[in-house]
């Protein structure tokens, strides 16, 4: 899925969505002009592979039992 780049107010907006069947995560990254031209690919990738993970874990986590 292709990524959109809005620039707003001097700030750039990367808006992803990762994910496939019903498990699709949509973010966006923020960022100043400059901090985005400084930015490589790689390390935007990994910026949303990291939320991704994140959200994927949280969310295919095996619910646990508070009251032993």
């Amino acid at each position: 899925m292709e990524d959109t780049i809005n620039q707003i107010n001097g700030q750039v907006q990367v808006i992803f969505t990762k994910g496939e069947g019903t498990q699709i995560y949509r973010d966006a990254i923020w960022m100043t002009q400059e901090e985005y031209a400084n930015t490589s690919i790689e390390t935007i990738e990994a910026i949303k592979l990291e939320r991704y993970t994140a959200w994927h874990d949280m969310i295919n986590a095996v619910p646990t039992d508070e009251n032993p």
